[in-house]
């Protein structure tokens, strides 16, 4: 069975939120409509503040996102094991293995469990590859799990596989060119960043080694 993540009350970035009480509460509310990375991560560093009212707040936020993830993960831990058809089965451990991620990717998984949701992304992703026959945003995935883990040529097999077999290129690229750029491979970094056209509709993980470029 899952062992639910929790959010530990006071745990969160060192990093103070800038303005007054309304202010901060008003941010955290309005940007916690918008579940991206960057908008949780401002929202943990209210975790650390003084204010009594800004911190249950921000722990209010974070632990809904966190518990809304987890129910996500118990309900396809459920039909995967009802689930005889191969092809449906594959699909399910796809999104499971995308469930666990969310819970890194979004910094939400305590230090003592993160060990164990990697083996659990791992696990699910090698079934929805082995039963879908090598979908390509499972490809794209173990990809992505190679990279956190810092095993470069295997990040760049899985991403490079992912993009042959018709995942999307403007989502996969960001990730490839951090391969190159953790390889020093610079020249195969500064390729890729120049099929990208519209620099706007860059990942922001891209943000960063173009500007070491442009320097």
């Amino acid at each position: 069975e899952f062992p639910a993540i929790k959010r530990s009350f006071g745990e969160g970035s060192a990093t103070k939120l800038e303005g007054n009480k309304t202010y901060k509460i008003k941010l955290l509310t309005m940007i916690s409509e918008f579940k991206t990375r960057e908008t949780l991560s401002v929202v943990q560093k209210g975790i650390s503040e003084e204010d009594d009212e800004v911190r249950l707040t921000s722990f209010s936020i974070v632990n809904k996102f966190t518990n809304k993830i987890n129910e996500q993960i118990k309900s396809k831990l459920d039909e995967f094991e009802k689930s005889t058809d191969p092809k449906e089965k594959g699909e399910i451990a796809k999104e499971l293995a995308k469930s666990y991620w969310d819970l890194i990717y979004f910094g939400l998984s305590d230090l003592e469990l993160e060990k164990y949701i990697l083996q659990m992304i791992e696990r699910y992703t090698d079934t929805a590859l082995e039963l879908t026959q090598n979908d390509s945003e499972a490809l794209f995935l173990k990809g992505r799990l190679f990279l956190y883990k810092k095993d470069l040529d295997n990040a760049e097999k899985y991403i490079t596989n992912s993009i042959e077999t018709g995942y999307d290129k403007e989502k996969a690229y960001p990730y490839l060119a951090e391969v190159y750029f953790y390889k020093r491979e610079y020249k195969k970094t500064k390729e890729l960043i120049d099929e990208i056209a519209i620099l706007e509709r860059l990942d922001p993980r891209l943000q960063t080694i173009m500007n070491m470029w442009k320097n």
